[in-house]
């Protein structure tokens, strides 16, 4: 490489000097006369001697710096080649003792992006090619008589001995060396040792591989193998073998050990109607609050969505972890200001003990993802220590869950219907359609025992459709059998309502079942309204321009705010039936639904009471003007068929003047 760029340069100089004398000649010989002039007029000026003298000393210095450059190149070249001829018993065929094919052998010595050095026994370096040198900060002229020991470290520059020497053949190892600037970095070695005729030791001819982007890449590979990306913890996989560690460290020292579960509570909820990359910052900024809490020592992880978990080592008592557990409840339940917006998100903690509660890895976090369980199961926003007991719960939750996700496929959900009464006719205007579940092995079951299921699972999204579209159908049913045609209101869950595809859902089912929009009617609950109120806007206004109606379920048990109920397309409010209950003995309750009413007439909204199972309660919300009411005064949920029965019996009361209420 370095000759050939030699010769380029010789051809390039001699090319320039014969431009420049025969330009020279032509001068002196073509312009004689105004060369004389020039002379005549500048050649007195002082300095213009040195001037000519310096260009001539600088042609002069140019010719010597590239005759000197040729001879160490072909000093080069002869090093090399003896070097090679000195080897070449072991390395050499004979073919290959000819002046072309050295001097191919040079030049992709010259070329390789490796190192290479040849040595003597001693560790005088005899050749360097450009990588090796380049790799080490030198150019190769400057190692040449070297002691190799110049690459190593300071520490490690102790020679071979000559028995070490002569026990080797291929050397292979890693190392670190150090550049001329003093940077060290990690190489790859390679030393292959050289023997005469005789056998005796004449080189040592090492290659070198630069490891620096190697390492950089495994260490890559190891921090996304062993850490989650998004908040910089351990994830499951590296916080298992840590938990694994201390497991054996606790077991030596006979010492307790604690690991708590944390889910966050409702999260799904938020990273659905914020935004995923908000619900990102959530977890970083949760990351960031449990790190700040825990002690040196104690190992934080995110185990995978928005579950983390904590391993505390070393404690001298369980209870301990309770005050620790408080400390994490209080620091997550406070304010998030992310992207502009402000959160709130609760924990649900469950806390596993050694060697209480699991003498292995697997068993003690299972131990405590029950008892976290349980903790949601309790309320949410809270802790809870493992206790055998909780297993027996979990096992029934598991069943229930597994039957639940069949009962759709295997009819086994069906719908009953509470009459919703006129207050001022009599007459049965709609139904509520509530869900029941008939399991073969456990009869029915209440949705008590499995809508809170459903809603945690995710099942409560196919189950609410399996509900809006059986509970249309039935409605277009009644009314092709010719019964008064009735509004048919279904819930909505917090769930169901932020899926994005739930605008689509309910216009796909109205096109299904035929039946006009004016007879369905959603209900929500304040908690679901108030959540994103841009968001729900949108939503209710699309729906609403359909002509479906809107109503707030439980009303005075949630946010009970003013505003949304003047910015919303609502059409009723129905009075939470805690307040109906107590009705005739609470004046609190008598002031609260007599507002109620009254504010809601002012906004032009109808108002029903839910929960009306005496006259006393009837008499009273009557007084108040309330426009309707359902409850077992009236009739209990009941069958299609028989609500069927019932609303022909009403018809035909109300035509005779005497409205049949049922019971």
């Amino acid at each position: 490489m370095i000759i050939q760029k030699s010769k380029e340069l010789l051809y390039v100089s001699l090319f320039l000097f014969v431009t420049f004398t025969m330009t020279l000649v032509s001068l002196l010989v073509d312009l004689d006369d105004r060369f004389s002039y020039f002379t005549r007029h500048y050649g007195s000026l002082p300095g213009i001697q040195i001037i000519i003298n310096c260009c001539l000393l600088f042609l002069a210095g140019y010719f010597f710096i590239f005759f000197f450059r040729r001879k160490i190149s072909e000093k080069r070249k002869n090093d090399l080649e003896n070097v090679i001829e000195s080897i070449s018993p072991c390395v050499l065929t004979e073919q290959m003792r000819t002046k072309e094919e050295l001097l191919s052998l040079q030049k992709a010595v010259e070329n390789m992006h490796i190192g290479v050095t040849v040595t003597d026994t001693s560790g005088k370096i005899l050749y360097c090619n450009p990588a090796g040198a380049e790799m080490h900060g030198y150019f190769a002229e400057e190692l040449m008589g070297k002691d190799i020991r110049i690459f190593a470290l300071p520490e490690e520059r102790e020679p071979l001995s000559a028995q070490e020497l002569n026990s080797l053949k291929r050397i292979k190892r890693e190392k670190i060396h150090v550049r001329k600037d003093g940077r060290a970095f990690p190489v790859h070695i390679v030393s292959d040792i050289v023997t005469g005729s005789k056998g005796q030791i004449t080189n040592v001819i090492t290659t070198y591989e630069d490891l620096t982007e190697r390492k950089k890449n495994e260490e890559l590979l190891k921090q996304v193998a062993n850490y989650d990306a998004l908040t910089g913890l351990p994830n499951r996989v590296l916080f298992s073998d840590l938990l694994k560690r201390e497991l054996a460290r606790a077991r030596r020292r006979g010492n307790l050990l604690a690991i708590m579960f944390i889910d966050l509570d409702r999260f799904k909820v938020i990273n659905e109607t914020t935004g995923y990359s908000t619900g990102d910052l959530l977890l970083h900024s949760v990351a960031s609050r449990l790190k700040s809490i825990t002690r040196e020592g104690d190992i934080v992880g995110r185990l995978g969505g928005d579950e983390f978990a904590i391993l505390i080592p070393d404690l001298v008592d369980a209870q301990d972890v309770s005050v620790i557990a408080e400390k994490i409840i209080k620091k997550l339940s406070r304010k998030y200001v992310l992207n502009d917006s402000e959160l709130y998100i609760t924990a649900s903690i469950g806390i596993g003990i050694f060697p209480t509660n699991g003498q292995d890895k697997e068993t003690l976090i299972k131990n405590a993802e029950t008892a976290m369980y349980h903790a949601k199961e309790q309320g949410r926003n809270g802790f809870q220590f493992y206790n055998p007991s909780i297993n027996a719960n979990t096992l029934i939750k598991l069943s229930l869950e597994s039957r639940l996700r069949k009962a759709i496929e295997r009819d086994e959900l069906l719908l009953h219907y509470q009459p919703q009464m006129d207050l001022y006719t009599g007459q049965i205007f709609g139904a509520e359609a509530l869900l029941r579940w008939q399991n073969g092995d456990n009869g029915l079951i209440s949705p008590k025992q499995f809508i809170s299921l459903a809603e945690d699972t995710g099942l409560i999204i196919p189950i609410g459709e399996w509900v809006l579209y059986n509970s249309c159908k039935q409605n277009k049913f009644w009314q092709e059998a010719g019964l008064p045609p009735i509004r048919v209101s279904v819930n909505v869950s917090m769930n169901q309502f932020k899926q994005k595809s739930f605008i689509k859902m309910v216009t796909d089912v109205l096109d299904q079942t035929g039946l006009n929009p004016k007879y369905v009617e959603l209900e929500f609950t304040e908690n679901i309204i108030m959540h994103n109120t841009d968001f729900t806007s949108s939503v209710l206004k699309e729906l609403k321009a359909l002509g479906i109606y809107f109503a707030i379920d439980d009303f005075g048990t949630g946010y009970s705010s003013f505003n949304y109920l003047k910015l919303l397309p609502l059409d009723r409010l129905k009075i939470d039936q805690s307040f109906v209950r107590d009705l005739t003995n609470d004046p609190n309750d008598k002031a609260i639904c007599k507002a109620i009413i009254n504010m809601a007439h002012g906004l032009n909204l109808k108002v029903i009471a839910e929960g009306v199972e005496t006259d006393s309660q009837l008499e009273y919300i009557r007084l108040f003007e309330c426009d309707a009411a359902q409850g077992f005064l009236f009739s209990r949920p009941l069958p299609a068929e028989d609500f069927r029965k019932l609303l022909i019996m009403n018809m035909e009361g109300v035509q005779a003047g005497s409205p049949h209420y049922g019971g």
